[in-house]
């Protein structure tokens, strides 16, 4: 699975092929990052000028908003 982000929109992709298998509104916001947990279990969208991060939840379809009271410029995950 890969996953694209396009302004107010996060697509899931089927590598195989190549098919959109999910969309995911991001709100008003913009995107300007994505970064994908280890797991593959969650999806995190930064956003332009926000202080507001999208977390996807990829096994259950759902998207929802965190505010971290800070404007947020990116996101990455490591192997612990």
């Amino acid at each position: 699975m890969a996953y694209a982000a396009t302004r107010s929109t996060l697509d899931a992709i089927d590598t195989a092929s190549g098919d959109v298998t999910a969309s995911f509104s991001l709100g008003a916001g913009s995107a300007t990052g994505v970064a994908v947990t280890p797991d593959g279990s969650q999806v995190w969208v930064t956003l332009a000028k926000s202080s507001s991060v999208v977390v996807v939840n990829t096994k259950a379809g759902t998207a929802q908003t965190v505010d971290f009271g800070l404007t947020v410029s990116g996101v990455t995950f490591g192997v612990q």
